[in-house]
């Protein structure tokens, strides 16, 4: 071999040196989406262009024939590795699609042996020659149905791969779109340089220009691989998380660079996305958060705790998703901060606050305290008086016993229910119940009903519906007659609850169950209504006197007053 030789020869090296480093950078890269597949189709570039260099320096017609038979088994398989490459690159490989891959490759692999064994004479290769030319001889031959069928079927076969990628380039996020057009690029153009040796158009003695096309490819594909980051940085679909999400969201791969982030987040860090992306996340917050552990593979997480962002500090509540590829390897992470600072510091001010009302409420229970001592003053003082005021006293001595149950109850607890359910059993009463009044809604809404069970069902029945859900409209003529008369007696339920309840259905629940009597207590806290007492009494059964119920309004107001503290 003279040096005019290997001087033609060094641009088709120069092209297998580019792709043998192409591929060896992609197949170091397998486990990101679509490297694998890419991998291959930059090793049919390599099979093609060394075989061709052999068919160049072989002398022979039967090898050359031989090295051309071999190029059109990689040609053929080309289209069928792009299909492939582009399924899972744009992650739409499905089983399906391995089928229509492995019947897609049956067909080239029949055509292309069709083609290099002539099993159809006068349709695959016709009239093949040596055309004897310095420094290597040229292999020639025309086309038969057979190599135009085949070209035919991978063309067709190159226009879905490209086709799905474009698609993908329109679908992609800006910043990733540069990937993909590279890659489109770096497989058209051996695409275009082939249709003109199927066209009959010789830019050179050979007309197979796939080598040097495969150069400019790969060239194309270098200079996406150090500017767009190619197999290195994936893309995450934006679509899917970014825009309906009002928290900083981040995208990072699994270098911890940011691919993408929403406007929040450019806010939180105070910065345009064009100056801190495809930079480290790191730069721009630092919190213990963030930190992954190298000994055990990124999993989703949810944690609360500090983050510097710029110059600020703020309390977060830090949630990460991670994505895995294809291959189930991690290869990033999608970041909310949900900013928790203003909720931490009320927390903080409440526990403060809390403290405070604890050391309130001690003072008050030794009030409550003392006011149990004047209440039992009072029911002694009483219980030495005549004869006809025995009932009075003891009806005090029963307030005594309420108010020192009420006061050895925790602040935790129900004692509106507890003070509701007391009344029945102290009152032997058919039900007693207790609304909380709502000065905006003016109003009186039910909150306790002591009733038995059964009874409870029959009343249901008898009004239609839960007497839990009636609420009792308070107009102001009602609201300052039940304010200055704090006891009221009533002989009709329809009375009773201010005329909500139908007379008729009123008449018949009375009758049910034999009430004659309803009392209804107004309850009082700084000298406006708070809540109401109604306690429906039956036949044969003793009232207590008005200055029970008056001290027992008192007593209530005491439980509303301890509510407020609560």
């Amino acid at each position: 071999m003279d040096g005019i030789a290997l001087i033609n020869l060094l641009p088709y090296l120069f092209s297998l040196l580019i792709s043998l480093s192409v591929g060896i950078f992609a197949f170091k890269r397998r486990h990101v989406v679509g490297a694998k597949f890419f991998a291959v189709i930059i090793l049919l570039e390599v099979v093609t262009t060394s075989a061709y260099i052999l068919e160049l320096v072989t002398t022979g017609l039967p090898g050359k024939m031989f090295w051309d038979n071999l190029q059109w088994y990689t040609s053929l398989m080309y289209p069928v590795a792009l299909l492939l490459f582009s399924f899972e690159y744009c992650e739409t490989l499905k089983t399906s699609s391995y089928r229509i891959v492995y019947f897609l490759s049956m067909i080239s692999i029949f055509l292309a042996t069709a083609i290099s064994f002539n099993i159809f004479p006068g349709l695959g290769i016709v009239s093949p020659k040596l055309i004897e030319f310095h420094p290597f001889a040229i292999y020639t031959y025309q086309f038969g149905l057979i190599t135009i069928l085949a070209a035919i079927l991978a063309y067709g076969i190159t226009l879905i791969g490209i086709s799905l990628l474009v698609i993908d380039l329109i679908r992609k996020e800006k910043h990733f779109r540069g990937q993909t057009f590279i890659i489109i690029l770096g497989v058209l153009i051996p695409v275009l340089g082939s249709t003109l040796a199927l066209t009959g158009i010789e830019l050179f003695p050979n007309r197979d220009i796939a080598p040097l096309t495969f150069a400019i490819a790969n060239l194309i594909i270098v200079y996406g691989l150090f500017r767009y980051r190619i197999f290195d940085i994936i893309p995450i679909a934006r679509s899917s998380v970014m825009d309906f999400i009002y928290d900083p969201v981040v995208i990072l791969d699994q270098n911890d660079l940011i691919l993408d982030a929403n406007q929040s987040f450019e806010k939180l860090v105070e910065l345009n996305k064009k100056i801190f992306i495809h930079k480290s996340v790191h730069e721009f917050i630092s919190s213990t958060l963030l930190e992954l552990d190298e000994l055990q593979v990124p999993s989703d997480s949810q944690k609360e705790g500090l983050v510097h962002y710029g110059e600020n500090i703020g309390y977060f509540e830090v949630s990460t998703k991670t994505f895995l590829n294809r291959l189930s390897r991690y290869s990033g992470r999608l970041i909310i901060f949900h900013d928790l600072t203003n909720r931490k510091n009320y927390e903080n001010q409440m526990q403060l606050a809390n403290d405070v009302l604890e050391e309130t409420a001690t003072l008050r229970n030794l009030e409550l305290k003392q006011l149990n001592s004047l209440l039992i003053n009072e029911v002694n003082e009483r219980k030495r008086a005549e004869k006809e005021k025995d009932n009075y006293a003891q009806e005090m001595e029963v307030l005594f016993n309420l108010a020192i149950e009420i006061s050895e109850l925790g602040m935790e607890e129900d004692i509106e229910g507890f003070l509701a359910r007391r009344l029945k059993e102290i009152n032997q009463a058919f039900f007693v119940v207790l609304s909380e009044y709502d000065a905006e809604k003016k109003m009186l809404f039910p909150k306790h009903i002591i009733i038995d069970e059964k009874a409870m069902t029959k009343v249901i029945e008898i009004i239609g519906e839960d007497p839990r859900n009636i609420n009792l409209p308070v107009d102001d003529v009602t609201y300052h007659h039940i304010t200055n008369e704090v006891v009221l007696y009533r002989q009709s339920l329809n009375q009773a609850f201010y005329g909500v309840i139908d007379p008729n259905v009123g008449d018949r629940i009375q009758e049910k169950f034999s009430i004659d009597q309803f009392v209804g207590v107004s309850i009082k806290s700084n000298g406006k209504l708070a809540a109401s007492l109604v306690i429906a009494l039956q036949k044969n059964r003793t009232v207590p006197s008005a200055k029970f119920y008056e001290s027992l309004a008192n007593l209530a107001s005491v439980v509303f007053w301890r509510k407020q503290i609560k």
